[in-house]
């Protein structure tokens, strides 16, 4: 019983991590593939988590959005 709590909560943090990971790669607009496929696993956490992958893959497959993470980054001034 120990170990089978120690993994859900093992993966209830790796998902979490995985989360604020994908955050930081759309603010910069790198890894589209990670981000998708995180977006598919948040998937399976019903019924939020489904309800936000539906909608990242929404957003992700426009055209725009795909121009962006395509488009060569510019570097800040200052």
């Amino acid at each position: 019983m120990l170990a089978m709590g120690a993994a859900i909560v093992i993966g209830f943090c790796v998902m979490a991590t995985l989360k604020v990971l994908v955050g930081v790669w759309i603010k910069r607009r790198k890894h589209r593939t990670a981000v998708l496929v995180i977006s598919g696993l948040s998937c399976l956490s019903i019924p939020f988590g489904t309800v936000v992958g539906v909608f990242s893959f929404l957003v992700l497959f426009r055209p725009s959005v795909s121009a962006l993470f395509d488009a060569p980054k510019e570097i800040p001034e200052g």
